[in-house]
């Protein structure tokens, strides 16, 4: 006889703290979600599939324990878990689906790890209290507004593997000084950085061929962006509102214009 999976639809208790039965494989969809008690939970050996808004909105809930059996977290699984203090996700974990993480406000760091290929739409957007996010070796695609709005983010590491940052990704992280862009970058989405008010330096990695609309738009701190002679062209507002932009050969020869001006000894 062939394996067979037990869900657990909905949980209907009251309790601070739960744990899942023994058994269960699957935690279905809403199952978990609006339950305004809960603070902790405890998820068992052998889950391997948190479905569509499971915890949606319990935004008491503090503690998570994920077992190691686990492969898949749905969309929203997490969204709105305004409490929730740390995110823990091991290697068995090899897909997440969009807004899983979104707006879990107490979270101030994330390990995303390289069996996750593709980080979705919106994952962890709006994680206010976010400040260094490591994307492990093996991550390919950063999605859509990943960690937009992660006002406090100060840290991100990414892998040499990463490949393509989609629209948004970075938009409104006003508190991120800077970012190492891997060479193996070679698409930057619309909106990337859009809004980072604090960024000072860019170098954009040798594989970009186009800067896209408002990449950096209002990024009021930029006063330094090295362009490879990979890009053959940008959109007119990839820099809007950037007032102290200058490229290094601007630099050089704003030096050089110093230089000769300098009064003699």
């Amino acid at each position: 006889m062939g394996a067979f999976e037990i869900t657990l639809s909905n949980y209907e208790g009251g309790d601070e703290e739960v744990a899942i039965p023994e058994g269960v494989t699957r935690i279905g969809r809403y199952a978990f979600a609006n339950k305004f008690m809960m603070r902790k939970v405890a998820i068992p050996e052998g889950v391997t599939r948190i479905d569509q808004y499971a915890f949606n909105s319990s935004m008491q809930l503090k503690e998570v324990a994920f077992p190691s059996t686990l492969e898949v977290i749905g969309e929203g699984a997490f969204n709105a878990c305004t409490d929730l203090l740390e995110i823990n996700l091991s290697e068995s974990v090899k897909e997440l689906g969009p807004r899983a993480f979104q707006r879990c406000n107490a979270v101030t760091e994330v390990v995303v790890p390289g069996s996750i290929e593709n980080i979705p739409e919106g994952a962890f957007k709006g994680c206010r209290m976010l400040e260094r996010v490591v994307v492990s070796e093996g991550v390919r695609t950063i999605g859509k507004d990943a960690f937009n709005g992660c006002s406090r983010l100060r840290e991100v590491v990414l892998p040499s593997t990463l490949d393509m940052l989609e629209d948004g990704v970075f938009a409104d992280c006003t508190a991120l000084p800077a970012i190492d862009l891997p060479q193996s970058v070679g698409w930057i989405g619309r909106k990337c950085f859009e809004n980072c008010t604090s960024l000072a330096r860019i170098d954009l990695p040798d594989g970009i061929g186009y800067i896209e609309e408002r990449t950096f738009a209002g990024c009021e701190a930029l006063a330094c962006v090295t362009v490879p002679d990979s890009v053959t062209g940008m959109e007119p507002d990839a820099f809007l509102g950037c007032t102290l932009l200058e490229t290094p050969e601007e630099e050089e020869e704003a030096a050089a214009e110093e230089e000769d001006v300098a009064p003699e000894a």
